[in-house]
């Protein structure tokens, strides 16, 4: 948030700072609330969590490239030429929306 209006206009924006900076703090007391409340030592995942997470980001990325090529072909086969690239970015956010929901969903189970 703070990069981006530094790259683009060369202005610092303090509000994106202090909005980034008040996110941080929030998310820092409340992981650090979470840490000290924990009785045992045992760590939040173990090795079958991570396993499951691997195989399940493995499936989702190769069924996803696998939909892109489908609709790609049909997209072609209609004979559509260009693609616009903010449709490419819908794509890609849906894809990384849906998997990061799921791999919540993976992880608790």
């Amino acid at each position: 948030m703070t990069i981006g209006p530094i790259i683009k206009r060369g202005e610092f924006d303090l509000t994106n700072f202090l909005a980034g900076l008040t996110v941080f703090a929030l998310v820092f007391v409340i992981d650090l609330i979470r840490f000290l409340n924990k009785k045992d030592k045992t760590p939040d995942f173990d090795e079958r969590t991570i396993g499951n997470v691997q195989k399940f980001y493995a499936y989702v990325s190769s069924a996803f490239i696998m939909v892109i090529f489908l609709l790609l072909i049909i997209l072609t086969s209609m004979g559509f030429d260009t693609i616009s690239l903010s449709y490419v970015w819908i794509v890609f956010i849906t894809y990384f929306v849906i998997s990061g929901i799921s791999a919540l969903i993976v992880i608790k189970k």
